[in-house]
């Protein structure tokens, strides 16, 4: 049965995500990461190792790891992904410092967004808290009176692309 990983956002559990796992478990062996970023190396996160061809779902911060996970994959499914790398990094620099630590905040200046490695990706992001990086990496599909929270519309988005 093909593997379907979830990284959640900053500071979210497992809890967060019932909805989505309890849909998942129904197509695919479903895989729980809790890759936190805070007091990590960005770099060694995108390195954990996954199964090739599976199916990675992200948010948020997680949606960032997943987007630059270095193994390939099936289907990345990307939700609200945080845009604080390369020169994003610079206008909420001090920020970073204080959430993931000085050593992962430089880490994330240095890095690129480029092209995740899957076959099909499926960029979310709430009209509410659309960003121009998002814009700029084109391809996203916008979820209707959204923020950065998962709203019905949103879940449905997702669904629909499991």
């Amino acid at each position: 049965m093909t593997k379907f990983y979830i990284i959640p956002g900053l500071g979210e559990k497992r809890e967060n995500y019932r909805w989505l796992i309890s849909e998942a478990k129904k197509k695919y062996d479903v895989e729980f990461l809790n890759l936190q970023l805070k007091n990590n190396s960005f770099l060694k996160l995108t390195q954990t190792k996954i199964e090739p061809n599976s199916v990675v779902f992200g948010f948020s911060v997680g949606a960032l790891i997943a987007y630059k996970l270095k193994t390939y994959i099936q289907k990345g499914i990307y939700c609200s992904m945080s845009d604080f790398l390369g020169s994003d990094s610079k206008k909420v620099f001090k920020d970073l410092v204080d959430f993931f630590g000085e050593e992962t905040a430089n880490e994330l200046k240095k890095l690129r967004y480029g092209k995740p490695k899957a076959k099909e990706v499926f960029l979310f992001c709430g009209d509410r808290e659309m960003s121009e990086r998002m814009n700029k990496i084109g391809g996203v599909k916008i979820i209707k009176n959204t923020e950065h929270k998962f709203t019905k519309n949103y879940k449905k988005a997702v669904l629909d692309v499991i």
